[in-house]
């Protein structure tokens, strides 16, 4: 990588890293996000466990699959209707603030074996982002966080199932 676009991805990368909300990142690069202080995370399981029934999802992804504690449950959707891979969601309320959400995700992701592999804006405006991570039955499992456009409390917490490598 050339020197100046290596500085220009240093710079992004130094603000995104100071402000309490991250920024963009550029595909393909890492950086380990710090998180908001004071927020404890809990795991996603009990929320999942209706959608979860017939134990498809690995306990160490349920496990692994942080949400803010507080944040309580208020829909579930079976995305796949049985009929493919496991794509389900749940949606949250929290006394959270969505800046202060994008901010918890990625950095808890990753102190749970997650790689976060995309940072970005939806089409509607809100914010999506996008983590990976391997299970032992060699799947792979993608969570999808997903930020309302609109300044609130909630969000929407997506799990799929992949069959590619990461």
């Amino acid at each position: 990588m050339p020197l100046r676009k290596w500085l220009a991805v240093a710079a992004i990368l130094g603000a995104s890293v100071a402000t309490a909300a991250p920024a963009f990142l550029p595909s393909g690069v890492a950086v380990r996000l710090p998180a908001p202080k004071g927020i404890a995370a809990v795991s996603a399981n009990s929320a999942f466990a209706p959608l979860n029934r017939s134990q498809v999802v690995p306990p160490v992804v349920l496990g692994s699959l942080p949400i803010p504690k507080g944040a309580t449950p208020t829909s579930t959707k079976n995305l796949d209707q049985g009929a493919g891979y496991f794509d389900r969601s749940v949606s949250f309320t929290t006394p959270l603030a969505n800046s202060t959400l994008y901010a918890f995700f990625p950095a808890q992701l990753q102190m749970h074996h997650w790689s976060v592999i995309s940072l970005s804006k939806t089409a509607a405006g809100g914010r999506e982002i996008l983590a990976k991570r391997p299970a032992p039955d060699g799947d792979y499992w993608e969570a999808a966080v997903l930020l309302p456009p609109r300044p609130g409390h909630s969000f929407t917490l997506v799990l799929r199932r992949l069959h590619e490598p990461m």
